[in-house]
């Protein structure tokens, strides 16, 4: 139902994940003669970096985030982009935007700055049976009180 509502433009629909890479990738496995004493040149130390990426679905466009680690914090520097490119601004209408996230530890989050991230899965009794979904709920908190909240439900998931 979702893909049908961003094919009618009345929502954006985004699909997000986060993924790890290697600035020097670890060599598993190498053809040698037995007995050879095999080296491999790879000059520098290898870092990490985690991805965190969404794309458009009606538009197909990337959105990356590349960052040391999969913070809360990076996420929120995700979240900070997606604002830009399709938050409201005066004088351009804007389509509600809806970010449907896999179940990576990124998204069990605490309070960074002024913004809590919540993610939970939801056990309930479908019209087809018991299941579980998944909520992500970012709440913007001003004065110790949420001033705003935003919920995205991802599809159920029948047991």
């Amino acid at each position: 139902m979702l893909r049908q509502q961003a094919a009618a433009g009345d929502i954006v629909l985004l699909f997000g994940d986060e993924s790890g890479a290697l600035t020097h990738p670890y060599l598993a496995h190498a053809w040698a003669e037995r007995g050879a004493d095999l080296r491999v040149p790879a000059p520098g130390q290898a870092r990490k970096r985690a991805l965190l990426g969404v794309r458009d679905h009606g538009s197909g466009e990337l959105v990356v985030h590349v960052s040391a680690s999969k913070r809360s914090t990076d996420f929120i520097a995700l979240l900070e982009i997606l604002d830009l490119r399709y938050g409201p601004k005066p004088g351009r209408a804007t389509a509600p935007v809806v970010l449907v996230l896999d179940h990576g530890p990124i998204h069990t989050s605490r309070l960074v700055a002024n913004m809590v991230i919540d993610q939970e899965t939801v056990t309930r009794t479908f019209p087809d049976g018991p299941g579980e979904v998944d909520v992500v709920a970012l709440d913007e908190v001003e004065n110790g009180r949420i001033a705003k909240a935003w919920f995205k439900r991802g599809s159920p998931c029948l047991l």
